[in-house]
């Protein structure tokens, strides 16, 4: 197997569009075999303007082709930035970087479990980046598993599976992003029996909600979800969606649970206290994981212990209802595996990017529906003085 140790750079924006994850980790191996080190991470808010153009393209309104260029363009630049801002900060050679592993920023997902054609976009132009920190670039990872049959989500059980799989316990990993997903690791289970799915919204409909009611980004630690009541009419209604009683494979994103549906949420009950409306959405989420977990998962692979990554960790009030919620399962974070949440997700991408170069299939198609496994991502090779890094 191939053991020769590279470099790699991870970036990542979820759709919490929170900032851009970056993360610089040492990497050999293939499949199982993987050994994985992470050396710094941060993460880097956008600018409020590219921000602001990217929430907006994402609400799901028209755009012509020369605005949806050029805010390609500009979130490379973004990431290319904060690329360079890390390695610096690190005083890291830009040439020990073998390679940069970029899942870009979604402002597109259209799942394959509505019944229609299956489509993702991630903007964040690879040929940017290349150029920029003079490495080759491994982009683009979602659209070969939609190719293949599959939702092209979730990507990460890969990484999950090569990090977290445990030959006694069965684990579920969650990832609280704008999206919450859960990633199954059944105990001494191959790849092919690792399931996952998107179980709904995570903290983009709450970050949403804040920004509209409060002027501010997110509900720092859940405060204000503590201090409001729950409305179980508002609760009720938004547990009605038919999405939650779709058998995985799964996906979701923006276009079920992003600035429309909160909009009309809230045109729908306009009397209602905003410290309700985020304690309500608080424990949608919650509900919404919930059920997923009981429904789909438990009955024939119940966890012994529930790893917990993404910002929604950092929520006090969502992690203790939900741990309240599934109190016969054991609750920890990333962090105890040396992991610090705010990298997992980038970290990841380093994993499939390490792959994609390797030559090997990284996605899990009893995770994403395809039909076969596939090699993720397009690579972007960056030549200097006649030599391709």
């Amino acid at each position: 197997m191939e053991r020769k140790k590279r470099i790699g750079l991870g970036l990542m924006s979820g759709t919490s569009m929170d900032g851009i994850d970056v993360v610089v980790a040492g990497i050999s191996g293939q499949c199982t075999d993987i050994r994985l080190e992470s050396i710094a991470h941060a993460t880097f808010p956008y600018n409020d303007q590219v921000a602001a153009r990217i929430r907006d393209i994402s609400s799901g309104r028209s755009v012509n082709v020369h605005e949806l260029a050029e805010l390609d363009f500009a979130v490379g630049e973004a990431f290319a930035e904060a690329a360079l801002r890390l390695v610096e900060s690190i005083r890291l050679p830009i040439e020990r970087i073998d390679f940069i592993a970029s899942h870009g920023q979604t402002v597109h997902h259209h799942e394959r479990s509505r019944g229609e054609t299956a489509s993702s976009m991630q903007l964040g132009e690879a040929s940017v980046i290349a150029e920029r920190l003079g490495a080759c670039v491994v982009s683009d990872f979602r659209r070969a598993d939609i190719a293949a049959g599959g939702e092209g989500a979730p990507l990460v059980p890969y990484a999950d599976y090569v990090v977290f799989a445990d030959a006694t316990k069965t684990r579920v990993i969650h990832n609280i992003g704008g999206i919450s997903n859960i990633t199954v690791l059944p105990a001494g289970g191959a790849l092919e029996d690792v399931g996952a799915f998107d179980t709904g919204p995570g903290n983009m409909m709450i970050d949403i909600a804040m920004r509209t009611l409060y002027r501010e980004p997110f509900d720092r630690d859940g405060n204000i979800a503590a201090q409001g009541e729950v409305d179980r009419s508002m609760l009720k209604t938004l547990m009605e969606d038919p999405y939650f009683d779709v058998a995985p494979p799964k996906s979701t994103g923006h276009a079920r649970f992003g600035e429309t549906a909160v909009h009309r949420l809230l045109e729908a009950y306009p009397r209602s206290a905003p410290a309700d409306v985020i304690a309500t959405l608080t424990q949608f989420t919650v509900e919404s994981v919930v059920k997923g977990y009981r429904r789909f998962v438990s009955a024939e692979t119940p966890a012994k212990e529930w790893i917990l990554c993404g910002g929604g960790v950092k929520n006090k009030t969502m992690r203790s209802r939900l741990e309240e919620a599934l109190a016969d399962i054991a609750f920890s974070t990333v962090d105890a595996y040396g992991i610090d949440s705010d990298a997992k997700e980038a970290l990841a991408f380093v994993v499939l990017g390490h792959e994609t170069l390797n030559g090997v299939p990284a996605n899990v198609p009893s995770a994403t529906g395809a039909k076969r496994r596939v090699v993720l991502g397009k690579i972007t090779p960056y030549v200097k003085d006649g030599r391709r890094a």
